[in-house]
């Protein structure tokens, strides 16, 4: 039996944008999330305590051995690039990370596999796409838990349009700007499109650090595997192959140890010399 999957933690709370600066400032204060003064000291009920723990691992922000990741620091912590989420660029480390830490497995799923079958689904369609997925790979699942888990995904991405919705429901969703999942259909419809464009609001430098994560020490990269690998930039950023094309193009304009050629229909990027990802972070941040 397959336990290659993570549907649940997050206690059906999807994550609020004030709870990853709460939760990094608790652990960087020895804070323990199974201590009974974690309710008191988050200042959120037990269950909210364990779904703050848990976005914490699923974001990379908390490492496995309960240290702060240097994405983690690097974002939120004394010197910080930008504790408070109020640069759009930051969700879209943030949604990077998520598929890449495959803490969340629906997560990961979704935009590297799900996705390439089809671009419009609703919940119901993507429950069953996902129980075939698991009986295929002999995973021991839970419907109900994985209903619950596809219920927070769509929150994190869309406005909830049901009438029972309260403001902090409606505004909570910490994808909600970046324009991952369209919703469309009537009032309280789970329907949704998954949106693939050039992506102009993404930064340059954003991109180039998660080539550079993606592909270590390697100087000569493939295109398509930057467009369609396994948490490639094509797949997290839901970048288009003429969008990526672009970037590249403007990658190279700014930074002299990146050339990207097209040679006989094939093209590539080559790395002359390293570049450090934090650096090209720090340089973006710093304007």
């Amino acid at each position: 039996m397959s336990n290659k999957y993570k549907f649940y933690g997050h206690e059906s709370f999807n994550c609020r944008q004030i709870w990853l600066k709460k939760g990094f400032d608790f652990v960087k204060n020895n804070g323990n999330f199974n201590s009974l003064n974690a309710v008191v000291e988050l200042g959120v009920g037990k269950n909210m305590v364990s779904s703050i723990h848990y976005w914490l691992m699923a974001f990379g922000i908390l490492k496995e051995d309960k240290q702060i990741s240097p994405f983690g620091e690097f974002i939120f912590g004394e010197t910080g690039a930008d504790p408070f989420l109020e640069n759009p660029a930051t969700t879209w480390l943030l949604h990077y990370n998520l598929i890449n830490s495959n803490y969340a497995s629906i997560y990961n799923l979704f935009f590297n596999e799900l996705k390439k079958e089809k671009l419009d689904y609703d919940l119901k369609s993507l429950l069953n796409t996902l129980v075939q997925k698991c009986n295929l790979e002999n995973y021991n699942y839970n419907k109900a838990t994985l209903e619950k888990d596809l219920a927070v995904f769509l929150r994190n991405y869309t406005m909830n349009n049901k009438k029972e919705k309260n403001l902090e429901d409606e505004f909570s969703g910490i994808f909600i700007e970046n324009n991952i999942l369209d919703k469309v259909g009537l009032s309280g419809s789970d329907n949704f499109h998954v949106v693939i464009n050039d992506r102009q609001e993404i930064p340059i430098e954003i991109i180039l650090f998660a080539i550079l994560d993606q592909f270590i020490d390697s100087d000569s990269i493939s295109f398509y595997n930057v467009l369609t690998k396994n948490n490639s930039v094509g797949n997290c950023f839901l970048i288009s192959e003429d969008g990526l094309y672009k970037k590249l193009l403007a990658i190279q304009n700014l930074y002299s140890n990146v050339v990207f050629k097209e040679d006989s229909g094939i093209k590539e990027i080559q790395i002359k010399n390293k570049i450090d990802k934090w650096e090209v972070l720090r340089e973006y941040y710093a304007k």
